[in-house]
């Protein structure tokens, strides 16, 4: 009897010792900014730092603060593999990245293949429910068994500055053509409209050949 009160004794404490170590464990969880986020995970050139498994969350969501704790345990567990940085952005204070990745809801789990410059998100279901066994699965093959798509480049203005003058020149083409579009009392506010988009295009247009001429700027050369 005394040996069996013993044994219980001794599996509690252990038990409990490994709760307390797993609890004092520091964070394997990477923090991405909208600063960081291209430096570390070097996604858009394809990069030496390794697939990235990303939580996109809002500190308000309470299934992301229920994931919480799962999130730790796949940082840990694929950290001990060496294959999978796991890593988390709060959307609210990085809305670029929630931009760029197209976050709609919270939280949005993504998987980012370096080398193949795709990204696999996670669609929770029975199926694929939100615990760190499924999510370790996923990031270590389920996800062949999602569609992937392109992992969109990060934001550049010479590309936004096109589509702008692209957008405002395509505006002033179709009024230009359907006259009968606009209603009588609309035409005072459309000509301002217009205005300001013509000026807005051509200081857009100022601006981009500036930017093409510092760019055509020969450099020094080190030999």
């Amino acid at each position: 009897m005394l040996g069996k009160t013993l044994t219980a004794i001794w599996l509690l404490s252990a038990g409990l010792a490994t709760g307390e170590d797993e609890m004092d464990r520091p964070s394997e969880v990477v923090v991405l900014t909208n600063k960081n986020f291209e430096h570390d995970t070097q996604l858009s050139s394809g990069g030496t730092t390794g697939d990235w498994f990303v939580k996109f969350y809002a500190p308000w969501c309470g299934h992301c603060k229920k994931l919480e704790p799962d999130w730790e345990e796949v940082a840990y567990e694929l950290k001990e593999e060496g294959r999978i940085n796991v890593a988390k952005v709060d959307v609210t204070a990085n809305s670029a990245l929630g931009k760029r990745f197209s976050v709609k809801s919270f939280p949005t789990l993504k998987l980012f293949k370096a080398k193949e410059k795709e990204t696999y998100t996670y669609k929770a279901g029975p199926e694929w429910p939100r615990d760190a066994e499924h999510l370790i699965k996923f990031a270590t093959g389920g996800y062949k068994g999602f569609e992937g798509e392109p992992t969109p480049p990060p934001p550049d203005m010479m590309r936004e500055l096109k589509a702008f003058v692209g957008q405002g020149f395509e505006s002033l083409l179709f009024y230009a053509t359907n006259p009968g579009k606009v209603q009588a009392h609309e035409w005072g506010f459309l000509s301002i409209g217009l205005t300001a988009g013509v000026l807005s295009c051509l200081v857009a247009l100022r601006l981009m050949k500036s930017l093409i001429g510092v760019a055509k700027e020969p450099k020094e050369k080190a030999y």
